[in-house]
C-alpha cells in the first residue's frame, strides 16, 4: 500500500509539471511562425493526437487486463512515458520567450497572475466555468466504468467505450472553429457544451442502461473533457 501511495504521488508530480507546459511551447511555436491566430485549430489537434494515444492504449489495455493482472498494463505503460520523455528532450525551445524565462522569479509571477486574474472579470468567469463543468466532466472517467459493471457489460469491452469516449473528444477538438459556427460564438459554444455535460449526468442518473451510459460518455465525456 505505501509504495502504490507513493507512485500516486510521483505519477500526480510528474502530470502537475507537465500541465500546461506542452499547450505553452506548442503557443510559442506557433507564435515564432507567426501562426498564434490559428493557435485553436493546432492546439485542438494536439489534442485530439493525445487522444488517440489513449484510445489505442484503452483498446490494448482492456484486453490485457482480461488476461493479465491490473498491474501488468500500469507496468507496460512505463515504455511510451520513458519514449514521450526521450523525445520532449530533444525538443530545441523556439526564441520567441527563451531569454524572458530565465528571469522570471517564481512568486512574483505567480502573485502578479493573481492579481491579473483579479482584475479581469471574464477572466474570473473563465476560470469558474473551468472549475466547475470540466471537473464534472473529469468524472466521467472514474463513473463509467462500474456504470458499465451494473448494467452487465464484461470489462473485456471496456476498451471499445473508452474507444468511443476518446474518438469524440477527437471529433470534437478537431472542429471547434465549426462548432462555434454552429452555435453563433465561443460562449454559445461553451454554453451548449456546459449544459449538454449537465443533462447528461442526469439522463444516465435517471434511467442507467447501456445506451444512457453510452450517451453519457458521448456527450458529458466528448463535450465537457475538449471545452476547456
Amino acid at each position: 500500500l505505501i509504495i502504490f501511495f507513493v507512485a500516486e504521488f510521483i505519477g500526480a508530480l510528474g502530470l502537475s509539471l507537465v500541465s500546461g507546459a506542452d499547450e505553452a511551447i506548442l503557443y510559442e511555436f506557433l507564435k515564432e511562425k507567426g501562426l498564434e491566430e490559428k493557435s485553436k485549430k493546432y492546439l485542438g489537434r494536439a489534442n485530439s493526437f493525445k487522444m488517440a494515444g489513449i484510445m489505442v492504449g484503452a483498446l490494448m489495455g482492456s484486453l490485457i487486463v482480461s488476461k493479465f493482472e491490473l498491474s501488468v498494463p500500469t507496468l507496460l505503460s512505463s515504455i511510451p512515458l520513458a519514449i514521450a520523455g526521450i523525445i520532449a528532450w530533444t525538443v530545441i525551445e523556439p526564441k520567441v520567450h527563451t531569454k524572458k524565462l530565465e528571469k522570471i522569479e517564481v512568486f512574483k509571477n505567480l502573485k502578479n497572475g493573481y492579481r491579473y486574474l483579479l482584475k479581469h472579470k471574464i477572466l474570473r468567469l473563465l476560470a469558474l466555468d473551468t472549475i466547475v463543468v470540466w471537473t464534472a466532466a473529469y468524472f466521467v472517467i472514474w463513473l463509467y466504468q462500474p456504470m458499465l459493471e451494473n448494467v452487465g457489460v464484461a470489462i473485456v469491452y471496456f476498451g471499445l467505450f473508452q474507444a468511443a469516449f476518446v474518438l469524440a473528444q477527437i471529433i470534437i477538438s478537431h472542429n471547434f472553429e465549426f462548432l462555434e459556427k454552429v452555435f453563433g460564438s465561443a460562449k454559445g459554444y461553451l454554453r451548449f457544451s456546459a449544459i449538454a455535460t449537465g443533462l447528461a449526468f442526469v439522463l444516465v442518473a435517471v434511467l442507467p442502461s447501456v445506451f444512457t451510459v453510452i450517451i453519457f460518455i458521448l456527450v458529458a465525456g466528448g463535450f465537457g473533457l475538449s471545452r476547456r
